[in-house]
């Protein structure tokens, strides 16, 4: 007798996708599984700090080279403005102390705006610096990995309650 092969028992009737979720959550539920989603989900976590962390670093870096440039510029402003006298007189070529005196307000509207470009040019490389690094994917990618990391350790560890 010839037996029917479409009778024949199958391990999983039924659409093809059923089967494969079947044994998608039966692989989830080995220890094989367990242990796969766990790792998994601290090598997300450590990506995510690591990207995160350069993330602040750069960002802590650009705004303590910017303190320090303005520090210097303030600094340079100051000992400049002090010395705007012997700056006038260098400007009249030490002759006449009276002109000297009265172009002294002019040398220091002078250096003033001579500082006011400094500021304005450090400011706009920073902001530049700021806007030109960070790109959608690169800004997003860290805590995504994170949250992602976190989500397959919990469920890891609900997939470990037996």
């Amino acid at each position: 007798m010839v037996e029917n092969l479409d009778t024949a028992p199958r391990p999983c009737r039924g659409a093809r996708d059923q089967c494969l979720d079947k044994e998608v959550i039966d692989f989830l539920k080995s220890n094989m599984g367990i242990f796969t989603t766990a790792t998994l989900g601290l090598v997300f976590q450590l990506v995510g700090v690591v990207l995160v962390v350069r993330d602040l670093m750069r960002a802590h870096g650009t705004a303590r080279r910017f303190t320090k440039r303005m520090n210097l510029i303030e600094k340079a402003h100051q000992d400049l403005q002090d010395d705007s006298m012997q700056v006038a007189r260098e400007r009249t070529q030490g002759d006449d102390e009276a002109w000297a005196t009265m172009i002294r307000p002019a040398v220091e509207i002078d250096l003033r705006a001579r500082k006011v470009e400094l500021v304005t040019q450090q400011i706009i490389t920073y902001l530049l610096s700021e806007i030109r690094v960070p790109n959608r994917w690169k800004t997003w990618i860290g805590p995504a990995s994170l949250l992602l990391g976190v989500a397959l350790a919990y469920t890891a560890s609900m997939l470990s309650i037996r």
